[in-house]
């Protein structure tokens, strides 16, 4: 390539990831989609694109020539912020895939394991990039720790992360958040394996077969065009992708309020039944009632009694009308405003400070049937139950969240733990509690210590 055009390409590189990276900083802002799993993520993908496109810059000005005089400290500096880009590339995709909000698993240490290995393998060398085997070790420790040790495992990871979600939200039928789902599966694949694989030439396998000179000779390009394109369709892929689900939010939030006005208009014709219909005919019956206890001619007395059948036949009709449910479904905020009752009534009857954070946003794509949502208040009452009864606590935290698949409730609390009792095995609360989370569907598991109890509870959405 002549220079000219190799300058061109890693401008366009750098625009493209760094025009990713703003975007994706923007769109995490955006409270309508703030605690969906892709948008926790969202920082770590602003961090890697800005970061990543700033290093491409940094080599366009190197190509340049025109600070000769730096270059051997700006490879360095390019180096040390192209594996940090990564960093935060892996964290990116271990977030999407595992849904996490806070990382706090060792495998989300991994990434900063393996910059501090790349520091670690730059002070070996003794910062002996001033010479030419210096330059070529630093090249070596670059091909091994980001590009096959980050740059790689993380587009196969988001890869993954990404086509799981498009499987669960085309079951779901949201057919518009699913394609755009894919592309991005496919782009950050693509993209994974280009900068992951593709490097520059070296005296090892793969690196030897698979490099930047093999890649120009099959398709002709520069794989920094291929790139810089795979960021640009991130960038389209992502944007639309979040419009869909805002505009998901925006109609389920007037479907919301649709069927909130629905259920105020049942629960006053409820009344209206119930003070007009029903006291009226319990009025008639007691004058039927009445009429035969007068001594009524002997042929009176049986169609008499007829009526009043009628009339009680009638009623219980009527009641049975009240008290049926017609909701079929629930939503998750529909649900939410009975645990913040429940909770309400805990922190007034006891001293415990309970906190409640709610991870749900209004563009959820799951509901529960009427019985899954009985099953999760009462396990959520009897575990408060429990806490209050047993544990010795001061602190509560509950907390939903949720994923494409499942909601996720964990209550933890600061209370003294508790060792099933030998012989007996679990209480019958706790019983009771598994049992509720098995008839909805899903599962409970509780870990105790003499620090607290973590009670973790997944229901999934009903299909």
């Amino acid at each position: 390539m002549r220079p000219q055009e190799t300058i061109i390409y890693y401008l366009l590189y750098g625009f493209a990831f760094i025009a990713m990276g703003l975007a994706a900083w923007l769109h995490q802002k955006d409270e309508q989609i703030s605690n969906l799993s892709l948008a926790n993520a969202l920082p770590d993908l602003a961090a890697f694109g800005v970061i990543h496109g700033m290093t491409e810059w940094m080599t366009m000005l190197l190509f340049t020539g025109l600070y000769s005089d730096l270059v051997p400290v700006a490879v360095v500096i390019r180096s040390f912020l192209k594996v940090l880009s990564f960093v935060f590339f892996l964290r990116f995709g271990m977030r999407v895939l595992w849904h996490q909000k806070s990382i706090g698993s060792f495998w989300f240490w991994v990434p900063w394991l393996l910059f501090a290995g790349w520091i670690t393998g730059l002070w070996v060398l003794q910062l002996r990039f001033w010479g030419i085997s210096g330059s070529a070790d630093l090249s070596l420790l670059n091909t091994l720790v980001m590009r096959y040790g980050m740059a790689l495992p993380a587009g196969i990871i988001t890869f993954a992360a990404f086509h799981r979600d498009a499987r669960l939200l085309k079951k779901k039928h949201r057919h518009k958040q699913a394609l755009y789902t894919r592309l991005l599966s496919v782009a950050f694949l693509f993209y994974g394996l280009l900068d992951g694989l593709v490097v520059r030439e070296a005296a090892f396998f793969p690196a030897s077969f698979i490099n930047h000179a093999l890649f120009l000779q099959v398709t002709g390009m520069p794989v920094q065009l291929i790139k810089a394109g795979l960021g640009v369709l991130i960038l389209w892929g992502l944007t639309h992708l979040l419009k869909a689900f805002r505009e998901e939010a925006a109609f389920k939030i007037h479907q919301m309020v649709q069927e909130r006005a629905a259920v105020e208009e049942r629960r006053r014709i409820g009344m209206t039944l119930h003070d007009g219909i029903i006291q009226k005919l319990y009025a008639s019956g007691l004058k039927v009632s009445y009429v035969l206890k007068q001594q009524s001619a002997p042929a009176l007395v049986q169609p008499l009694t007829d009526v009043q059948d009628r009339i009680n036949e009638s009623m219980e009709i009527v009641r049975e009308l009240l008290n049926q449910d017609h909701s079929e479904l629930m939503e998750p905020e529909a649900l939410m405003v009975q645990i913040r009752r429940l909770v309400e009534e805990y922190r007034q009857m006891t001293r415990l400070n309970i906190h409640l954070a709610s991870r749900i946003p209004p563009l959820q794509l799951g509901k529960f049937s009427p019985e899954q949502s009985t099953h999760l208040y009462y396990i959520l009452q009897e575990a408060l139950c429990n806490i209050v009864k047993h544990a010795d606590a001061s602190q509560v935290q509950i907390t939903l969240e949720a994923t494409l698949a499942t909601l996720v409730i964990q209550i933890r609390d600061n209370g003294q733990g508790f060792q099933p009792t030998a012989g007996t095995g679990e209480g019958k609360g706790l019983a009771l509690m598994r049992q509720r989370a098995r008839e909805a569907g899903g599962s409970l598991e509780v870990k105790s210590t003499t620090a607290g109890t973590l009670v973790s509870l997944q229901i999934p959405w009903e299909e």
